[in-house]
């Protein structure tokens, strides 16, 4: 998964809009992170059948999965 290996331990600087819980709720980040990149893979693979209500609903899903992860990892 790509995602968690952009914030290891101690990797928080200026100007990243990223909370503590990023590392104090390791488990909680990495399966957010996970769910986020199974619902890209999906809206990929939908979107690649040309199924175009079927990449609608998949992206709603995507971007679903992102806002939960910003609202509990990211600084407003």
């Amino acid at each position: 998964m790509v995602l968690p290996s952009m914030f290891p331990e101690g990797s928080k600087v200026e100007g990243i809009r990223v909370l503590n819980t990023v590392w104090s709720d390791r488990a909680g980040f990495e399966a957010r992170a996970s769910a986020c990149s199974e619902a890209a893979l999906e809206l990929a693979r939908v979107a690649g059948e040309g199924d175009r209500e079927g990449a609608s609903n998949a992206f709603m899903q995507m971007a679903s999965t992102c806002h939960a992860c910003h609202q509990s990892y990211r600084e407003e």
